[in-house]
């Protein structure tokens, strides 16, 4: 175990360069174990982001060419990326995912706050579990919007699609 600070911060950058010309290459994985209640922020490029099993405030996930993958998570999740497949699974929090050029799979037993889907170029899955109490809103430009593996709520006008679902 290594420590990367001698005394606790209240917020920590960790960067990471990689070159392209001649032989350099380099490849990275961070496995970081936080606090619960911390607000967790990633931003990256070309690189897919992974969230699994985490209690924190609020999770704030950017990319760019990289899926995004989260599951089991308790906490508010925004999730924003390009040329790139969304993957949201079992989060006790409001959700907002915004995608361009990719698929978005949402599935979850939903209970309180508002959540939105925005895809252009991509269809959107929503799967939700029996106990589901919510407002869902769902938007995809060239794309197709399910849910519950049903087209049923869903508005198609042209190349649009959007799903507006309230249960409860």
């Amino acid at each position: 175990t290594q420590s990367l600070t001698p005394s606790p911060v209240a917020h920590f950058v960790i960067s990471a360069t990689t070159g392209t010309g001649g032989q350099t290459t380099a490849n990275s994985v961070l496995e970081i174990a936080i606090p619960d209640g911390t607000q967790v922020a990633v931003r990256t490029t070309n690189r897919s982001i992974h969230v699994q099993g985490v209690t924190a405030s609020s999770f704030e996930l950017e990319t760019e060419d990289g899926n995004v993958n989260v599951e089991n998570v308790i906490g508010d999740v925004q999730v924003t990326t390009s040329n790139s497949a969304v993957s949201v699974r079992d989060v006790a929090g409001s959700t907002t995912i915004m995608t361009t050029n990719g698929h978005v799979w949402f599935r979850d037993k939903l209970s309180s706050g508002r959540n939105s889907i925005t895809t252009e170029n991509g269809d959107i899955f929503v799967e939700l579990l029996p106990g589901s109490d919510v407002h869902v809103t769902g938007e995809t430009h060239n794309g197709s919007v399910t849910i519950n593996d049903s087209t049923d709520g869903v508005n198609e006008d042209g190349d649009q699609a959007e799903l507006v679902h309230v249960t409860g």
